[in-house]
């Protein structure tokens, strides 16, 4: 394969580093398509919820904490099999990709363009995010509750993924009234090249 972009290298070494040890070269394989989608989502849209220098790298991450905490990226959420409503799962059917949007954020798609299309499902996720203009503490809370100021246990829990996979990845952030992210000084690009020479080798080992 093509080498990965720095931005697709840095989000699929953020999926492995929630989830180090996939099953499956399967699952490996799943998660460079994540990457790629996520990237997509970024690299295309108008408007990001994030400010910065590193606003792409930390929107990217914005959508890796909502996915893994929505739906682990399972790809039987993601193209909505599990979202038949025969289950608790995406809230009984009425949620789904792996972010788990309900309809009024489907953006005038329908629910099979949206489960057929890994790209468009992040786009319209960081879409909502972005319309939200809080910091990002905020936009998870809306995005779990529908308002910025409604506090909630899943919010707390995605706000707290997201911390760890900039804290991880050495970016500097401030809540303002936007999040900003920026990198960190010299010590990040150390650390970040090779995260992403991890994943680039991965890739390669499990996309033809």
């Amino acid at each position: 394969m093509d080498t990965l972009t720095p931005l697709a290298a840095l989000i699929l070494s953020a999926l492995l580093s929630l989830n180090p040890r996939p099953n499956t070269d399967a699952d490996m394989a799943r998660a460079v398509v994540v990457a790629q989608e996520i990237e997509a989502a970024v690299e295309g849209a108008d408007k990001l919820p994030v400010t910065g220098d590193a606003a792409k790298e930390g929107s990217a991450l914005a959508l890796v904490a909502v996915g893994w905490h929505e739906s682990k990226f399972r790809a039987d959420i993601a193209d909505c099999r599990a979202c038949d409503g025969k289950s608790a799962l995406c809230d009984r059917g009425t949620s789904i990709s792996s972010f788990q949007m309900k309809k009024r954020a489907w953006g005038g798609n329908t629910r099979e363009q949206v489960c057929a299309d890994g790209s468009l499902a992040a786009s319209l996720s960081l879409r909502l995010m972005a319309s939200h203009r809080v910091s990002m503490p905020g936009v998870f809370r809306a995005y779990a509750r529908g308002g910025a100021e409604m506090p909630s246990k899943p919010a707390a829990e995605i706000t707290a993924i997201y911390e760890k996979l900039l804290n991880k990845f050495r970016f500097r952030f401030i809540h303002k009234v936007v999040t900003e992210v920026s990198p960190a000084p010299t010590p990040r690009a150390k650390a970040i090249k090779t995260e992403e020479s991890k994943a680039i080798k991965i890739a390669r080992a499990v996309t033809p």
